[in-house]
């Protein structure tokens, strides 16, 4: 999506969308933007398609990082997608379990009893020819040990290289969740 940053005219200034040939999130021609204002619907079934397309939105953004991780030939562009990842699952706050089962769902995956969200989005939005099941493991131990010892401010690529990378992270979350 392309935006013009300001139009001026009568003296206002207006933020104008450019119109696009792509075909925006519900797949329909026209404007490619999100809205700028969210206005949640009243009724629950709305609400619900209305997280359903917010969900479909953000693992295709996400998506996005996983397409340019695997574009770059940097060593460290794994942690702008594991980044990505993160602050999207941080995000969710309360809501992560009915989101990650929401995307599960989007993706055609089978719902287990009990969802991981860091897992289900490295899986939704990963090549599962490139991710094996042990790989993707390990990222959402690195993930779930960094929500839980980061500090809120300080990058997740500088916390886990500080740490010893991401096998450390891993291990480190596995650890303290054996003396739990």
């Amino acid at each position: 999506m392309v935006l013009s940053d300001f139009h001026l005219g009568n003296s206002r200034c207006m933020r104008t969308p450019h119109l696009s040939r792509r075909r925006n999130l519900l797949g329909k021609p026209g404007i490619n933007m999100m809205p700028a204002k969210i206005v949640t619907p009243n009724a629950t079934s709305d609400q619900s398609r209305y997280l359903r397309e917010v969900v479909r939105w953000q693992l295709a953004r996400i998506r996005k990082h996983w397409r340019r991780y695997q574009c770059s030939r940097c060593r460290n562009a794994i942690y702008l997608y594991l980044a990505a990842v993160f602050d999207l699952v941080t995000n969710w706050n309360n809501d992560a379990d009915r989101c990650a089962r929401l995307a599960l769902d989007l993706k055609g995956h089978a719902t287990p009893r009990r969802v991981e969200p860091f897992d289900v989005v490295i899986r939704c939005t990963s090549d599962p020819g490139k991710v094996d099941p042990r790989t993707r493991s390990k990222w959402s131990r690195a993930l779930r040990f960094a929500e839980q010892s980061k500090k809120p401010f300080e990058p997740l690529g500088e916390f886990i290289r500080a740490i010893g990378e991401i096998n450390a992270c891993a291990a480190s979350w596995s650890e303290g969740s054996r003396r739990r």
